[in-house]
């Protein structure tokens, strides 16, 4: 049977060249998925602390340790939050800005920022509040 070949030879050298492509696409998809999956928790908490401020009068020192409540049954330690609250000037809108870095391929971290903005009617309700601003 001379000139014959091996097909299961040539099976097994075309796969050993794609095990690492097929390898690093998994491990890719995951990341992509972890680092979404926390970009839509950031989000959510930056919503809470918009309904925190606006809808419950709470302070920035509150809202910020709510927020780090909401985050920490995630695992997820924010870096920074930023909340910007305009005093006395009820036509601004009111924002909450999370910032989380996330380490990704190869060891790069990626900074995942989540904003959300909401203008602060909370001086309907709660008139005279507003003037102790933290």
């Amino acid at each position: 049977m001379k000139g014959k070949v091996s097909i299961s030879g040539q099976a097994l050298v075309e796969f050993i060249f794609l095990l690492p492509l097929f390898i690093s696409l998994f491990i890719g998809t995951i990341h992509i998925y972890r680092a979404y999956r926390t970009l839509i928790y950031l989000e959510e908490a930056a919503q809470y602390g918009i309904r925190l401020i606006v809808h419950n009068n709470y302070s920035n020192d509150e809202v910020k340790e709510e927020i780090r409540k909401l985050l920490a049954a995630q695992n997820i330690t924010p870096e920074e939050i930023n909340i910007k609250r305009p005093w006395m000037n009820f036509l601004s809108p009111v924002s909450v800005e999370i910032k989380y870095k996330i380490r990704f391929f190869l060891r790069k971290n990626i900074t995942l920022v989540a904003k959300e903005q909401s203008f602060d009617d909370s001086w309907i309700y709660f008139p005279f509040s507003n003037l102790s601003q933290s």
